[in-house]
């Protein structure tokens, strides 16, 4: 399985990570399904005005990012949808999953209201970080039931050919 990610999507998530290089932050990510089973990453959001940023952890405004998610779902007829979130890991666990994000992505997995049965994770170090290392993304996805966290490949792409986004207010 690939995880295609629009670079507009991936700039958000720079953006974004650039404000908080020291604690963490993050956000949800919309997009869609292939037929052929690769996901497409077309939008990522912010964490939201009343989001927790922490050193060691994250929460997002449910509320900011429900407004988000339903603005994109309308827009597009249900076209695209929530895929899973974002977040960085700029002090701690290096970019594997903790404890906590296994389980967060097992409850979403399991939780019908969320319509995501394999949500995908997107663990992001910025250029800059306390790490002093260079950029990094790692794609997780959860496989459903059985728990597993499977490691995605990644391409970054331009544009999806005959499809035009929905741009935010």
């Amino acid at each position: 399985m690939t995880v295609f990610i629009l670079k507009s999507a991936l700039n958000s998530i720079r953006r974004e990570a650039a404000r908080f290089l020291i604690k963490e932050t993050g956000g949800i990510l919309i997009g869609y399904w292939t037929k052929s089973g690769n996901i497409v990453v077309t939008h990522a959001s912010g964490p939201g005005s009343k989001a927790y940023n922490g050193y060691f952890s994250f929460e997002i405004d449910v509320v900011y990012c429900q407004g988000y998610l339903d603005y994109i779902f309308d827009t597009t007829g249900g076209a695209l949808s929530y895929l899973g979130e974002w977040h960085t890991h700029p002090l701690g666990y290096g970019l594997n999953l903790s404890s906590t994000d296994s389980l967060n992505m097992h409850h979403i997995a399991m939780d019908k209201s969320y319509k995501c049965s394999a949500p995908v994770v997107i663990l992001y170090r910025p250029k800059g970080s306390i790490s002093k290392k260079g950029e990094l993304l790692k794609i997780f996805f959860h496989s459903g039931e059985d728990n597993k966290k499977l490691l995605s490949r990644v391409k970054i792409i331009e544009k999806i050919h005959g499809y035009v986004l929905p741009t935010l207010p």
